[in-house]
């Protein structure tokens, strides 16, 4: 993962004034112009992150984030929720105009342009606790077995086993819930997930010792992101 600079600072501080004049004047325009609200991708699984309500209404960390910012610019925003490969797309097609937040990552930032880091999470391999009588977590991760490992479809979880893991089957899902649920069925028997979303999922149905974390693989920092070039990316930033 690259280190992320959030800013260049000029040589001139008569260019520095003059920017930050500019930068001023666009926030201002920008609370008080009647202009339609941002429409920020969110998706609807990722506990405590990102997900919705009983009444379908987008809560969570993020959404927290971007509502404490529009409290603050007076910039409206509004939420479109998806499943998570949606949620990109929605960005990266314009039907929204930023990501509530993403990993950043080598392949992405070929598509986004990422925004001030917000904090980091963490990413653990999980098994059930009848292949830990199999096979070692190291024998199983150099592939060639027949018990896929469960990733979110179109999540950097997927990305990352795909890079470090190539031999390693994988069985994507739309969203996390769907993941979780096939393993708390037994029907899946491994899969990669976010401490904190697993943490949700199984508090709320597994058995105690069934699924358990066996291997940490990365910490990951969140960022929002906008579709590369996007002129929101000012307004944000």
């Amino acid at each position: 993962m690259k280190k992320y600079t959030s800013h260049r600072y000029c040589s001139s501080i008569i260019i520095s004034l003059f920017f930050g004049c500019l930068l001023w004047s666009s926030f201002t325009i920008a609370k008080d112009s009647a202009s339609p609200p941002l429409i920020i991708a969110t998706t609807n699984s990722w506990h405590p992150y990102s997900y919705t309500n009983d009444k379908g209404e987008a809560m969570g960390v993020l959404v927290n984030f971007w509502q404490e910012f529009s409290q603050l610019t007076g910039i409206p925003v509004e939420f479109k929720v998806n499943s998570w490969q949606e949620s990109l797309d929605d960005v990266l097609t314009g039907r929204a105009d930023a990501h509530v937040g993403m990993v950043r990552s080598d392949k992405r930032e070929q598509s986004f342009d990422f925004i001030e880091p917000l904090f980091t999470i963490d990413t653990k391999l999980y098994f059930n606790r009848s292949l830990l009588e199999e096979f070692s977590v190291k024998e199983f991760l150099l592939g060639g077995y027949d018990y896929p490992v469960g990733v979110l479809f179109g999540g950097y979880q997927q990305e990352f086993m795909q890079t470090h893991y190539p031999h390693v089957a994988l069985k994507t899902f739309t969203s996390n819930q769907l993941m979780m649920e096939e393993a708390l069925s037994g029907r899946l028997k491994a899969f990669v997930a976010d401490t904190q979303v697993s943490n949700y999922f199984l508090h709320l149905g597994n058995k105690p010792g069934k699924l358990l974390p066996v291997q940490h693989l990365y910490t990951g920092v969140l960022y929002p992101a906008v579709a590369k070039g996007s002129p929101v990316f000012d307004i944000v930033q």
